[in-house]
C-alpha cells in the first residue's frame, strides 16, 4: 500500500513516519476486542497484533492493547471504548510505526451507527484545523482498521485515528512535557494560548481549561510543555464540541449554554493585545480550514455543509467589531488562578 513503506531519509532524522502523511492507513488489529469492550479497564493490558502492508510484504507487529479514557470509557457513552496501543519500540524499527511506543487510538464510540463515523471524522478534522493554525498542536493521521477478534473469530473495519503522544510531541517541538499539578496563564505563551482560545470558540468546545485542575495533573484537556523560556497549553479531546456535535454531548448550562452547537468564549483578557493578529491568522487560514471538509472523503455532502456553515458562523463573529466586543472581549476569562504571580506557580 502506498504511504506505508518508509524512506530512509525519514528515519535518519528522527522524525514520527505514522504522521508525515495525511493518506488513510489500512490496519488489521487482532485482539480480544469483546473482552476489552466487556471489562473496560484501564489497568489491563491484552496482547495483539497489528497487520498491515508495507510494499509488497505484511507486516506484523506484536503491540498490548489497553481500554483508555473518562468519558468515553463509560458504558452509557461508548460501545466501544478509546484504545491506547504500546509497541515494542525494537520491533517497530523500520516501520510506519517507528519511534512509537505508546499512542493514544480514537475509536467509533458506536461501531455499528453510521452517524458515529461523522462524529470521529469531525474531532479528527478538529485536530487538523488547530495543526492548520499552528504547529504546536496535536499531530493526527487517520485509519481505517478491520477489528479481528482473537476470542469469537469476529470482525468488523472502521475509522479510527492515531493521536501524537506528548513525548513525542516534545521531541517535535524541542519542548520537554511538563506534569505538573498547577499553572497560570501569566506563565504561559500568550499568543500561543490565545490562538487555541479562538480555536476552541470556532470549533464551539467549552470542555477545557488551559490552567484549572481537575485531576491530578494540569489541566482539563490540555497538556503543559516547556519550549525554551515559555511554557505551552496544547490541548486535545474535541468530541464534546458543537462542530462535533455528538449525541452524547450535553450542553453546559451553567455557562448558559442551549444547546451543543452554541458557542462560550473562554480565553483570558490578559491576552487581548494577540487579538487582531490572531484573527487575521484565521482568515488568512480560513481557505485551508474549510477545504478540510470540503475535501473530506469521509464525510457525507449533509454533513460538510453543516459544518462548514458552523465555521462560517465564527468568521461572522471575528469578523464583526461589534460581535468581537460582545462575543470575546466581553465574555474573556479573569480569576486568580489567571493572574497568580509567576513566583507562586510550582514547576
Amino acid at each position: 500500500m502506498a504511504g506505508i513503506v518508509i524512506a530512509q531519509s525519514a528515519m535518519a532524522d528522527g522524525n514520527d513516519p505514522l504522521f508525515e502523511t495525511h493518506e488513510l492507513l489500512e490496519l488489521t488489529l487482532h485482539a480480544p476486542i469483546k473482552m476489552i469492550n466487556r471489562k473496560r479497564d484501564r489497568s489491563i493490558s491484552y496482547p495483539a497484533t497489528f497487520s498491515f502492508r508495507s510494499g509488497d510484504e505484511t507486516v506484523n507487529l506484536d503491540v498490548q492493547v489497553e481500554a483508555r479514557g473518562k468519558n468515553r470509557r463509560k458504558r452509557t457513552v461508548c460501545k466501544s471504548p478509546p484504545l491506547r496501543i504500546l509497541f515494542d519500540e525494537e520491533q517497530a524499527e523500520g516501520s510506519i510505526f517507528e519511534n512509537q511506543t505508546r499512542l493514544k487510538l480514537v475509536v467509533q464510540c458506536d461501531p455499528y451507527n453510521k452517524a458515529y463515523e461523522s462524529y470521529l471524522v469531525r474531532e479528527y478534522l478538529a485536530y487538523r484545523i488547530l495543526n492548520e493554525i499552528t504547529p504546536r498542536s496535536f499531530n493526527v493521521r487517520l485509519a481505517r482498521i478491520t477489528y479481528q477478534d482473537t476470542d469469537t473469530a469476529k470482525a468488523r473495519s472502521n475509522l479510527a485515528f492515531f493521536i501524537e503522544h506528548k513525548k513525542r510531541l516534545a521531541n517535535r517541538l524541542g519542548a520537554t512535557h511538563l506534569e505538573i499539578d498547577q499553572t497560570s496563564a501569566v506563565v504561559l505563551d500568550s499568543s500561543h494560548l490565545n490562538q487555541t482560545s479562538l480555536f476552541q470558540l470556532l470549533i464551539g468546545n467549552v470542555d477545557w481549561s488551559a490552567t484549572s485542575i481537575k485531576t491530578n495533573e494540569c489541566c482539563h484537556n490540555y497538556k503543559l510543555f516547556e519550549e525554551g523560556d515559555k511554557l505551552l497549553s496544547i490541548p486535545y479531546d474535541f468530541d464534546l464540541s458543537g462542530l462535533v456535535n455528538a449525541k452524547y454531548a450535553k450542553p453546559d448550562i451553567k455557562m448558559g449554554l442551549k444547546t451543543i452547537r452554541d458557542r462560550r468564549y473562554r480565553g483570558y483578557c490578559r491576552n487581548n493585545n494577540f487579538l487582531d493578529e490572531n484573527i487575521k491568522l484565521f482568515n488568512d487560514k480560513k481557505a485551508e480550514i474549510l477545504d478540510l471538509f470540503q475535501a473530506s472523503l469521509y464525510l457525507p455532502e449533509r454533513k460538510k455543509k453543516t459544518s462548514i456553515s458552523y465555521i462560517e458562523a465564527f468568521y461572522r463573529i471575528v469578523n464583526n467589531p461589534k460581535r468581537v466586543r460582545q462575543v470575546i472581549l466581553g465574555r474573556c476569562h479573569k480569576s486568580i488562578m489567571v493572574e497568580v504571580p509567576i513566583a507562586t506557580i510550582r514547576l
